[in-house]
């Protein structure tokens, strides 16, 4: 039986986005269920497709060229080619002031807190 890993996704840090994309890829990978939500900042960021661009700490974005690491949203792509799901509550994106329309075509799906709540029963819940 397949393992769920969630990763809820809330400080819009760019190392904190390559940690967290490495990890959705490397349990897709190792044939994990993943779901990804992220959440506030990063949801804002995720629907301008600005997650690049987030504050990093000092040095950390030519450590991660030297080691050939794609930045977070490519790890993303990677992680959906493997079938990870990506949500967005829509509670969550009303106080991000991002519309469905905004994440149209860049989440799989809109869903209510409660939904989500359930999807994390008996996973692997990363919260970053």
């Amino acid at each position: 039986m397949r393992e769920r890993t969630v990763l809820l996704l809330a400080t819009a840090r760019y190392e904190i986005l390559v940690h967290s994309g490495l990890l959705a890829v490397t349990a897709a990978s190792l044939g994990d269920e993943v779901l990804v939500m992220p959440v506030l900042g990063v949801l804002k960021r995720w629907a301008r497709a600005t997650l690049d661009l987030s504050p990093a700490e000092v040095g950390f974005p030519e450590r991660q060229a030297a080691l050939n690491l794609p930045p977070p949203s490519e790890l993303f792509a990677q992680a959906k080619q493997l079938g990870a799901r990506v949500f967005a509550c829509d509670t969550h994106a009303r106080l991000a002031g991002v519309t469905s329309a905004d994440l149209s075509g860049k989440v799989d799906e809109m869903i209510a807190l409660p939904t989500f709540w359930k999807l994390t029963a008996g996973a692997r819940v990363l919260n970053f």
